[in-house]
């Protein structure tokens, strides 16, 4: 599901690296994920099997004016497709995205413009990117402190008191 996300990522990353004289091995790289990404923001569309996500992911769309529920159902090199519970955003209007995948336990950050709307027959948006997109982890542990469990827990003891001699 979000494979084709983190190769989007990998992608982008490499673009921005690309134009500041990167290395050969990921000028090679770039070049390759190039060829086999769209670089247009996808439409939303369930039989384009190259930006089609296996299982959508649900999302949080922050507009000037609101945020809205939606999910993202397709991914290219260039941005994303969403379908939206409610209106989505006017043209040209700049919004950003958060969507998660729970079972990776990964969260993903997008912004840009809107370039295409549906708004009959269901709610969808294409977003075209605007900078990099980000993927952060979610939930677990932060690796400061080892997880315990309550049996694991130190028992507090009263401390002694000492006198001063």
């Amino acid at each position: 599901m979000s494979e084709k996300l983190d190769r989007i990522l990998e992608y982008c990353e490499l673009l921005s690296r690309a134009r500041s004289g990167g290395e050969l091995h990921e000028r090679a790289r770039f070049e390759r994920l190039r060829d086999q990404l769209s670089l247009r923001a996808p439409s939303l569309d369930e039989r384009d099997p190259y930006t089609l996500l296996s299982t959508a992911l649900p999302a949080q769309i922050a507009t000037p004016s609101a945020v809205i529920t939606g999910q993202v159902r397709n991914a290219s090199g260039g941005g994303i497709a969403l379908s939206v519970d409610t209106t989505p955003p006017a043209l040209s209007e700049h919004v950003k995205v958060t969507a998660r995948d729970v079972q990776r336990g990964i969260e993903y950050a997008f912004s840009g413009t809107v370039v295409a709307r549906i708004v009959k027959g269901g709610y969808g948006f294409a977003l075209s990117f605007s900078g990099a997109p980000a993927r952060m982890r979610i939930g677990g542990q932060s690796g400061v402190y080892p997880k315990r469990s309550a049996s694991e827990m130190p028992t507090v003891r009263p401390d002694k008191k000492h006198t001063a001699g």
